[in-house]
């Protein structure tokens, strides 16, 4: 009876223990799950496997009150997920930090904003230094005060933050005292004078910028203003020279604002203007040549007589001096103006012409009776053509058959008169013998 009694306690005392194992096998697996999972480790479900037969003792008995394989997979991958999210926790922590320390740092720039990166500097012992070392080194100092290590902000970044807050406060002022309003130099230099000294530089280089556009804008608008008058004031102009000289007074007068056209502005404006009057220049004198009037008292035969004219047609209507191309384009309009009036001036000298041989008709019948025979009649026209106010010479490169044609009405005419003059007179001989 002892002896079963025994082996029962022995039994019961295994059995708890065994028991024990198993509980205790959960309670460091979960331990082993929250540690890695207060660690934000990353954990495969092979290390959890592993970690499970380390337990286990490679038994099942004792492996069954750990996960299953499923359940291992899970939990590695909420384990994972553990991870990442304590990884993104961090980094937003760091982040954040980082923010901090560079909004301190962009407020402690703002006292530099006046460093001088122009001017070098130097140390006690001479030697050369970037500029701005002085107050790069301030700079550190207070960054130093403040619990912020410098490494993330080198004298580059301190460089880089200072011309940002230049610019920044540039800007600034550009629109607080409204310098894009200013043109001229006059405007900007009472500007600069009333500047903050950190400003001037700034400043200067904007007046330059902006006086050199507003220079070339307003050289443009002048340019363009007076160009529109160019070929107006060609047909006025008696030379180049003239036409040159009052153009420039125009371009200088367009500028306005207290601007004056250098020298180098003034000469390509001229010579814009030059380009355009050869251009238009020959056009004038063509449309002036084909206004020519009629003016028949000058001899269209006589060269001197036509360069004569020709020059005073010019003058009159400010074109210079002709040339010698000009002066026979000249006569051939004259010419042409010349023909109408000067051939109606010949049909008025014959009509003259034959209204006094006509009229002699009656009171010279019997000097009309010599003229009985062709050739003394032909004699007698020809007398009277050669001696009345045509040039029939120069008449016929005009009309080449008015000759012929007043030749022929005269000699008709005094034929007719003839012939009757002589049978007036053989009938008054008749009634006498009766």
């Amino acid at each position: 009876m002892r002896l079963g009694n025994a082996f029962r306690k022995g039994y019961n005392e295994a059995v708890d223990t065994s028991r024990r194992r198993r509980s205790e096998n959960a309670e460091l697996f979960q331990s082993y799950v929250k540690m890695n999972a207060d660690m934000g480790a990353k954990v495969s479900s092979e290390d959890l496997a592993n970690y499970k037969s380390s337990l286990s003792g490679g038994t099942s008995y004792f492996g069954a009150g750990l996960p299953s394989s499923g359940a291992l997979q899970e939990t590695s991958k909420r384990l994972g997920q553990i991870q990442a999210n304590k990884q993104t926790i961090a980094a937003g922590n760091a982040l954040g930090n980082i923010k901090t320390q560079l909004a301190i740092a962009k407020e402690f720039g703002l006292a530099y904003i006046g460093t001088d990166y122009e001017t070098e500097e130097k140390d006690k012992d001479g030697k050369v230094l970037p500029a701005g070392t002085t107050a790069f080194g301030q700079f550190q100092e207070q960054l130093k005060g403040a619990g912020i290590k410098g490494d993330m902000f080198t004298q580059d970044w301190f460089k880089n933050n200072n011309f940002l807050n230049q610019r920044a406060e540039q800007q600034q002022y550009y629109r607080d005292h409204n310098l894009g309003s200013l043109k001229t130099d006059a405007e900007w230099g009472a500007a600069i004078q009333n500047a903050p000294q950190r400003m001037v530089r700034f400043m200067q280089s904007l007046r330059d910028t902006t006086v050199n556009r507003f220079r070339s804008d307003t050289n443009d608008a002048a340019t363009s203003s007076v160009s529109v008058g160019f070929q107006e004031l060609i047909a006025k102009s008696d030379t180049l020279d003239d036409f040159k000289s009052l153009i420039r007074q125009r371009f200088i007068n367009a500028h306005g604002y207290g601007i004056t056209p250098t020298e180098s502005e003034i000469t390509t404006f001229l010579d814009l203007a030059e380009q355009e009057y050869n251009r238009y220049r020959p056009e004038v004198i063509t449309e002036k040549l084909n206004t020519v009037e009629a003016d028949t008292s000058v001899d269209t035969s006589d060269d001197a007589a036509v360069a004569a004219a020709a020059k005073r047609f010019f003058a009159k209507s400010n074109l210079g001096v002709p040339s010698d191309d000009q002066v026979d384009i000249f006569k051939t309009n004259l010419i042409e103006a010349n023909t109408p009036k000067r051939l109606l001036t010949a049909e008025a000298n014959f009509e003259t012409a034959k209204n006094s041989l006509v009229s002699s008709f009656a009171t010279s019948a019997k000097l009309l009776q010599q003229y009985d025979t062709d050739e003394e009649r032909r004699k007698y026209v020809e007398g009277i053509l050669e001696n009345n106010s045509n040039d029939y010479d120069a008449l016929k490169q005009l009309d080449p058959d008015i000759y012929t044609r007043h030749y022929d009405a005269l000699l008709s005419a005094l034929t007719i008169g003839s012939d009757a003059a002589i049978a007036n007179e053989e009938a008054l001989d008749e009634a006498a013998m009766l």
